[in-house]
């Protein structure tokens, strides 16, 4: 047996790799077992070794369980902690980017689709959660937008012209902006094209009447068109980067935490392990119905639909605003199942079959199927 001093502080360093559950159970083992076969003379661990243990110690933080029930909890978890950290950093990404163009840039486009010096800006930030944002140019009749997409805010411009012709102003407009170099759609049957140009995307409507930009006002027979401007700014492509890597950090976050708590809960040998298993699968049935399911269905939804959007990347965020109690309940169940399973004793779990309590699983479904239901029922309502 090698008994060099280094050597064997290095094999514990490699050992950290894995987790503690695993040194606990068979460090000692894999360490004796390392020292006996290394030959005298030996001071370091070799290449070898070295990829050996850092590998098997990652894989030991990330297996589950055996059995398909712990690789469906962890995967489960780990979309429910990634659709969090995905609202988190997309959020984050928006609220740090340019979504919004300045007064002076929005009367500067207005003027180009008036012909004349546009006045009177009306900024309106919108709301990014907002699902009839997210889900604009997937509606019928969604006016041919075929550009980059803007994002809610917006800087609105009014012009009375004079006229009662409504496709005629429509077209002045949309000539003057393709002399520009702006790139126009055709318009819609109600009067409405869109033109995009660099970072500004531009809504140009022709109405009847004194009409405010979102539609309110009156008009009668006899009253000029009003030419209406809506200068938008897409949403970087930065904030679908930000999104996906809150997904991905949230995910693996999410899977080791449940790798860890499904080994925990493996020791316990008293009615907390069934306790960890009642709350555990609670949450997870309310997380889906609540949280997973609509999250998936928006995405798919909007991508599938007419591509993706920087902007769908805040569907994330606009699905745990719109059920914010469910997933506050959702978050505090997982929270509470793991600081059960963190009560589990810090030793082997011994020989035998573990106590059973008198009829658990009809229970425990009946209790999951409750939950289920009850948080699908919250959803549509919402």
């Amino acid at each position: 047996m090698n008994d060099d001093a280094g050597l064997e502080r290095a094999y514990r360093r490699l050992l950290l790799a894995y987790p503690r559950r695993f040194r606990r159970d068979k460090g000692a083992e894999i360490l004796t077992t390392l020292l006996d076969a290394a030959p005298p003379g030996q001071r370091r661990p070799t290449a070898w070794e070295t990829v050996d243990l850092l590998a098997g110690g990652v894989r030991a933080r990330f297996l589950p369980p055996p059995g398909a029930a712990g690789a469906v909890t962890a995967t489960v978890v780990a979309l429910l902690v990634g659709i969090g950290g995905a609202a988190a950093t997309g959020w984050l990404g928006w609220q740090a980017s340019t979504t919004m163009p300045s007064a002076a840039a929005g009367a500067a486009t207005a003027q180009v689709a008036f012909g004349q010096p546009a006045q009177a800006p009306v900024v309106d930030p919108g709301d990014p959660l907002d699902q009839d944002w997210l889900g604009m140019r997937t509606a019928p009749g969604d006016e041919g937008n075929t550009g980059p997409q803007p994002a809610p805010g917006a800087v609105h411009l009014r012009l009375r012209t004079g006229t009662q012709d409504v496709a005629a102003v429509l077209a002045g407009s949309r000539e003057r902006m393709a002399a520009a170099g702006w790139r126009t759609d055709p318009p819609s049957a109600d009067g409405v094209f869109w033109a995009s140009k660099d970072d500004q995307v531009v809504r140009v409507a022709a109405r009847l009447g004194d009409r405010d930009p979102d539609g309110g006002g009156s008009w009668s027979e006899g009253d000029p068109v009003y030419l209406i401007v809506s200068v938008h700014r897409p949403a970087p492509a930065a904030v679908t980067t930000l999104a996906l890597a809150g997904l991905l950090a949230g995910a693996v976050t999410g899977w080791l935490l449940a790798v860890w708590a499904l080994h925990a809960r493996a020791r316990h040998r008293s009615r907390l392990r069934t306790a960890t298993l009642v709350l555990g699968l609670s949450s997870l049935a309310l997380g889906v119905t609540t949280v997973l399911l609509p999250t998936v269905a928006g995405v798919v939804g909007l991508a599938a639909i007419d591509g993706w959007s920087p902007h769908d990347s805040l569907i994330a965020a606009a699905v745990l605003r719109g059920s914010s109690v469910m997933a506050s309940l959702v978050a505090l169940g997982l929270a509470g199942t793991a600081v059960l399973a963190a009560l589990a004793p810090a030793v082997a779990v011994p020989a035998g079959p573990l106590p059973r309590a008198k009829h658990p699983v009809v229970w425990l479904v009946a209790l999951s199927l409750v939950v289920a239901f009850l948080g699908l029922s919250g959803q549509i309502a919402l």
